[in-house]
């Protein structure tokens, strides 16, 4: 993260280390938890994408970082983190009908972490995040 950090023309540094930080902890369960995942605080999505676009030199890069396609990752990451971010005027939905029992260990942890309110069933848990992405 830190040659990236660097090369990108952002005030706060340190609130972009923590911004990207979150970032990619949220999506490290992706797969599983797709768009569940909730952005209960705003990042800088401009100074993310300047992260994500800066350019940067072979001095600030190693031979263990393959930097092109972290960057793509990022940029992958920073695309559908707007996109969860948002609010929108109307929601499609199907959801799925799941009893807590049938869910994954780490899904039902991320649930009862999450949408403790909701977390008897993931029917119930769609229809609360999509009620909260409407404008």
């Amino acid at each position: 993260l830190l040659p990236l950090v660097e090369a990108a023309n952002v005030q706060d540094k340190k609130q972009i280390e923590d911004d990207l930080r979150d970032l990619i902890n949220r999506f490290r369960h992706g797969n599983e938890f797709g768009s569940l995942i909730n952005f209960n605080r705003e990042l800088d999505w401009d100074d993310l994408d300047k992260v994500a676009n800066a350019p940067v030199i072979s001095e600030q890069a190693d031979l263990f970082t393959d930097v092109p396609a972290y960057k793509g990752k990022l940029r992958e990451l920073i695309k559908a983190g707007k996109i969860l971010a948002a609010a929108y005027e109307t929601v499609v939905t199907n959801p799925p009908y799941m009893g807590s029992s049938k869910m994954s260990a780490n899904l039902k942890k991320f649930v009862n972490d999450n949408y403790t309110d909701y977390n008897g069933d993931l029917f119930s848990v769609f229809i609360y995040r999509d009620l909260n992405w409407l404008s």
